[in-house]
């Protein structure tokens, strides 16, 4: 039987992104392309960018690998009850610009997945 991909696995594929290791593009895309590129864009602004981009600001990130995946999705289940709070308005607003290049190079990665080109 096959495991149907939820949110929650797209939660725990998009927070490689954000630790220190290389991320592994091929499987987060096997993970993402289970959903429209706006649910994955939404999921990546508003619910684990905010979570887990203080890993991309500390001089030695605490993560290098994988996030904790129970802390994570209970960060972003906490997060989507605060979702209208001016606090998170303004920290979606600041992601959206801190987070730009990241998803430009995820984009990127994505799309050459795609078209079956190697990663470098």
């Amino acid at each position: 039987m096959e495991h149907q991909v939820t949110e929650k696995d797209l939660y725990v594929a998009l927070s490689y992104l954000f630790a220190e290791a290389e991320p592994p593009y091929e499987y987060i895309h096997k993970v993402v392309s289970h959903f429209p590129l706006a649910v994955v864009e939404t999921a990546f602004f508003n619910y684990v960018g905010p979570y887990c981009y203080p890993n991309l600001m500390s001089p030695i990130p605490p993560v290098y690998e994988i996030f904790d995946e129970q802390e994570l999705l209970d960060n972003i289940q906490k997060r989507k009850h605060e979702y209208q709070t001016l606090r998170n308005k303004l920290l979606r607003y600041f992601l959206r610009f801190y987070l730009s290049s990241l998803w430009s190079e995820f984009s990127e990665h994505i799309e050459r997945i795609k078209n079956n080109s190697k990663i470098t």
